[in-house]
């Protein structure tokens, strides 16, 4: 988070459930339309740490996050065993397989694909883009205290 320039990974969640920190097992957060996933995605993360039926999808965007009647939260995952995932160069895990570029679109596994992008990377990218992410227990926390967040940490390190 602190080498992205403090940009987070955005879910929605129901109207008024986090009204402040909470630490949530993966369940309570509720899936997010993973039938939008092309049957592509699935077939690339078979042997991969996470899949969609285990994992769900986050926006590195607040706005993206938002549904109708929903706040959103952001997500921090609380295991050593969290793993991330998300479309090289940015976008959204529907946009594989419809655009015509997927040869040259790859989906980026962390602790696989050392050395391509790091997550970072993506939490910096511009625009829809999504994550995908795998973990047993989180934070949530709510964007109304984003602000308040941000400069905790920002006095905790010396960057």
């Amino acid at each position: 988070v602190v080498a992205s320039g403090y940009q987070f990974m955005y879910k929605s969640a129901p109207k008024n459930q986090f009204q402040s920190i909470a630490s949530i097992q993966q369940a309570e957060l509720g899936g997010e339309a993973m039938m939008s996933i092309p049957a592509l995605v699935d077939e690339f993360l078979a042997d991969r740490p996470l899949q969609p039926s285990n994992s769900f999808l986050t926006w590195t965007d607040a706005k993206d996050a938002q549904s109708f009647g929903k706040e959103v939260v952001s997500v921090w995952p609380l295991s050593d065993d969290a793993h991330f995932a998300w479309v090289e160069g940015g976008g959204t895990f529907a946009s594989i397989g419809t655009d015509n570029d997927w040869t040259n679109r790859k989906i980026i596994v962390d602790g696989v694909d050392c050395g391509r992008e790091a997550l970072e990377d993506a939490l910096e990218v511009a625009g829809k883009s999504q994550i995908m992410v795998r973990s047993d227990r989180y934070l949530a926390i709510p964007v109304t205290l984003e602000k308040q967040l941000i400069e905790k940490l920002q006095d905790s390190f010396l960057i």
